[in-house]
């Protein structure tokens, strides 16, 4: 009877293994699928916030992206939605999240990122805390390849994954 019990209780630890496995790889796939859904979103910090009314929060992006972007067609970009996030704070401006219409847009402006190096203004993509924790544990990697001129990136379809 306990060589049966044995037998049983392997056999459920074995099962409970694959299980988590499978878990595991449900949960990349949902993270990555939750990247994909939010590739065409930017995010913006420390544009200054108007206190006293209520600002028209797309007029003031695209100021930004004409006068510190540089971004020439900042009135012919479709914005689907774009507002404040989080809650406001005592002398600091809530973040500025932006989805686009297109995809490309979002791409030129990230490739004018550059041009915000000297300020206090930060632009980046949107993505889930955990892929940017991942990110986050990688960049050391990341850093020392691009010292040494060997190419790396992050993937675009597994945007935890480091390619060189």
């Amino acid at each position: 009877m306990q060589d049966d019990t044995n037998t049983k209780l392997k056999s459920l630890e074995e099962e409970n293994l694959k299980l988590g496995a499978r878990i595991k790889e449900v949960e990349d796939q949902h993270l990555h699928l939750e990247a994909y859904s939010r590739r065409e979103n930017l995010k913006f910090e420390n544009i200054p916030e108007d206190d006293a009314s209520r600002e028209d929060t797309e007029l003031v992006l695209r100021s930004f992206l004409e006068r510190y972007l540089g971004y020439v067609d900042a009135a012919s970009v479709e914005i689907q939605r774009v507002h404040r996030v989080g809650k406001k704070k005592e002398g600091k401006p809530r973040s500025i999240l932006a989805r686009f219409l297109r995809f490309k847009d979002c791409q030129s402006m990230l490739a004018l990122g550059p041009r915000l190096r000297e300020t206090s203004f930060k632009m980046y993509q949107d993505l889930p805390f955990e892929i940017v924790e991942r990110r986050r544990a990688q960049m050391d990697t990341f850093k020392k390849a691009r010292r040494n001129n060997i190419p790396a990136s992050f993937s675009k379809a597994q945007p935890d994954k480091l390619f060189f």
